[in-house]
């Protein structure tokens, strides 16, 4: 092969790898559209989901990011770190929060070195960011597993037309 013809295809290379890269751009500005397509009709339909006056069990960790309500002048907000045994209740819906109350709360204490535990009844309320609600409840494989069932069964429904 001459040198001419060498150039000449490594040219012809260099100007299929800008198309290629090209089309992966667009490609991937694609699938960053459908991508967030996608979580914005999650979200929707998680909170179609979410049942006002329903009660959700904490089954693990819990710690979400949100703005207690209900405060009076001069009252400290308390912190949402939920735990095992935590029991919240969905008071509100919004376009982009949900309001939860804290029905039941299990304290631990350490009394005399023994561990103690205590229920109490604190109905302290929060605005939760949609998405934040929906990222923590759906690392519950029991929750994320009736969410799903719940996606299919209303594309399906959608599909029929009913």
């Amino acid at each position: 092969m001459r040198i001419s013809e060498i150039d000449s295809k490594y040219n012809s290379n260099k100007e299929a790898i800008r198309e290629l890269q090209k089309q992966v751009a667009a490609l991937s500005v694609q699938n960053n559209e459908l991508a967030q397509l996608k979580e914005s009709k999650l979200l929707d339909y998680f909170s179609e989901w979410i049942e006002i006056g329903s009660e959700y069990h904490i089954n693990n960790y819990f710690n979400i990011k949100a703005v207690q309500t209900g405060l009076k002048a001069g009252q400290n907000s308390i912190s949402p770190f939920l735990k095992q045994g935590d029991i919240i209740q969905f008071t509100k819906k919004n376009p982009k929060s949900i309001i939860i109350k804290v029905t039941t709360k299990i304290n631990i204490k350490v009394v005399d070195g023994q561990r103690i535990s205590e229920t109490i009844h604190p109905n302290w309320t929060y605005r939760v960011d949609t998405k934040e609600l929906y990222d923590r409840i759906m690392r519950d494989s029991e929750s994320s597993e009736r969410f799903k069932t719940y996606v299919i069964r209303k594309e399906s429904l959608e599909l029929l037309g009913i």
